[in-house]
């Protein structure tokens, strides 16, 4: 989907699941866009809408962003570190 929306243009680094043996909510996929992005879990930001992304960014070392809207799977305000209602959201944590 990435390469057929032209979003893979607009990413430093990306992550799918034939590139680590194992998977969220195992943060080896994290570990290796970390890697490549040349950065510290500290010092990154994972958006995500499932649980399962929380717990990988959270064993990663990285802080984690709730995407609420679409989402199928509802958190609570005070499980996630960032809750989004909204992409623009975004922009009051940069």
């Amino acid at each position: 989907d990435m390469g057929r929306h032209g979003y893979d243009k607009r990413m430093a680094a990306a992550v799918l699941c034939e590139d680590t043996e194992h998977h969220k909510p195992h943060p080896e996929p994290m570990f290796e866009c970390l890697r490549l992005l040349g950065v510290e879990g500290k010092d990154a930001l994972y958006l995500g809408d499932t649980r399962s992304d929380m717990e990988a960014a959270r064993a990663a070392g990285m802080d984690f962003a709730y995407a609420s809207w679409g989402s199928f799977f509802p958190m609570e305000r005070d499980e996630p570190d960032y809750y989004l209602d909204h992409p623009t959201d975004l922009i009051e944590y940069l």
